[in-house]
């Protein structure tokens, strides 16, 4: 018979799980209708703001390199964010 601790255990590491997954995510986007048109806002403002968060991280670890091949893979890296 599990204990009580086993239990919370297994419930902390199950919501973890679905958290990483995105499951409640997707529950909650489900709960109502969304608009196309919200759906594609919405897209469009997740990857704006990954795309900054990978600018900042560039920032913090001083990549000012200028060669064409970092400004060619930082197209592509812009370019694989904005993909719907």
């Amino acid at each position: 018979m599990p204990t009580k601790d086993q239990l919370e255990k297994a419930m902390q590491a199950l919501k973890k799980k679905c958290q990483r997954d995105g499951l409640f995510k997707y529950m909650k986007q489900k709960r109502y209708y969304t608009k196309p048109s919200e759906i594609r806002r919405n897209q469009k403002l997740e990857g704006i703001k990954r795309f900054k968060k990978i600018e900042a991280e560039k920032k913090k670890y001083n990549h000012k390199s200028k060669t064409k091949s970092n400004q060619r893979l930082v197209r592509m890296e812009r370019d694989k964010i904005f993909q719907f």
